[in-house]
């Protein structure tokens, strides 16, 4: 390309990928796992995230998540990769917020 430098056309194909690995949702089941939402009084949420990440626990038992109410977070244990021709998604070990994690949106 004529007048741009190879540094600024990688940096710019790097943040390009970077914004579609962002965008892209993955999905178990039809729920969204890459990011979990659980709206206050409502523990569906929290069951919802629980069947994503694979926690049974929270699933079954979301009033022993109640702490998690009012909160969303990213699922930093799911990594995934993607290009033109494949997404790939590594589903590691997930954290979540403690009850005095202050990491989470409010």
């Amino acid at each position: 390309m004529q007048g741009v430098s190879y540094d600024a056309v990688f940096a710019s194909n790097a943040n390009l990928q970077e914004q579609f690995k962002e965008r892209l949702a993955l999905y178990n089941n039809n729920t969204r796992m890459g990011i979990c939402v659980a709206q206050k009084g409502n523990t569906n949420g929290i069951k919802a995230c629980g069947m994503a990440i694979g926690n049974h626990d929270m699933n079954s038992n979301p009033n022993h998540y109640k702490y998690l109410e009012g909160k969303a977070w990213k699922n930093t244990g799911i990594s995934q990769t993607a290009n033109n021709a494949k997404t790939s998604v590594r589903l590691g070990n997930n954290s979540m917020p403690s009850g005095h994690d202050n990491n989470a949106a409010n």
